[in-house]
């Protein structure tokens, strides 16, 4: 039992990492502030935001189609308007010279 004993003494024993070991530690930690996102992510937020200004601009092209749409409707529907208005006033127009005619004879 002893000799189990010893050899776990030895094992754990504490032991200074090699100057190897600290260098690569201290040369993470060195570099940790400046570390760039993988390629494979920068592709991905650069295709995210690409995809995001091609989205905007159909929606917006299509907002744009459907204003321009609704303007022109508006548009018929007030020269229809206009149309029946003065049709409705000819007729009154009409109808007033004639009675005026009728008086005057």
């Amino acid at each position: 039992m002893a000799e189990l004993e010893d050899d776990l003494k030895q094992w754990l024993a504490r032991r200074d990492p090699s100057d190897a070991f600290t260098e690569k530690v201290m040369g993470r930690v060195r570099n940790q502030g400046r570390r760039r996102p993988p390629v494979l992510a920068r592709w991905v937020i650069a295709g995210s935001i690409a995809a995001s200004l091609v989205m905007g601009g159909y929606f917006w092209r299509e907002q744009e189609r459907a204003d321009r749409a609704r303007g022109m409707k508006a548009r018929d529907e007030l020269v229809q308007a206009l149309e029946i208005t003065s049709a409705k006033l000819e007729k009154a127009r009409a109808i007033v010279l004639q009675s005026l005619k009728e008086k005057s004879l």
